[in-house]
């Protein structure tokens, strides 16, 4: 699912309606409810171990359009329950920010106890540019 704050943004950058310029990062996080286009929704888990990551490098694709993360994600460990997981989320900023993009996840995570740790994978997640719109797909 694309923002409406995304769509917005690249419709101003690409027909120079305004100065704003695209996020020089990108960050990974979770969410324990389905995101809503205009960018409300979202529950991130709430336990001090939590923290959004930096997306990083991304590498482009053979196929027009493609492109997918470099660098594999590591989440801090957890120091307790972080409920279950059902959404991946990006933002713009570490904390707070606005969200651009999010997508289900193919398997919810449950994150029920200390000791766990999350990791993106190299290429796990994969955006998707055709005929002028976004998409956020992952295998996570």
């Amino acid at each position: 699912m694309i923002t409406n704050h995304w769509k917005n943004l690249k419709r101003d950058i690409e027909f120079n309606i305004s100065q704003h310029t695209f996020p020089s990062e990108y960050y990974l996080g979770f969410s324990t409810t389905a995101p809503a286009e205009d960018g409300t929704g979202v529950s991130e888990p709430t336990q001090l171990s939590y923290a959004r990551k930096p997306i990083g490098t991304w590498e482009a694709q053979t196929e027009p359009g493609v492109a997918k993360n470099l660098n594999s994600i590591v989440f801090n460990e957890t120091t307790g329950a972080w409920g279950t997981l059902t959404h991946l989320v990006i933002f713009d900023a570490l904390t707070e920010g606005n969200l651009l993009m999010s997508c289900e996840l193919a398997i919810p995570r449950i994150i029920n106890q200390e000791n766990m740790t999350l990791t993106a994978p190299i290429r796990s997640i994969t955006i998707a540019q055709e005929g002028g719109e976004s998409e956020v797909q992952t295998t996570l």
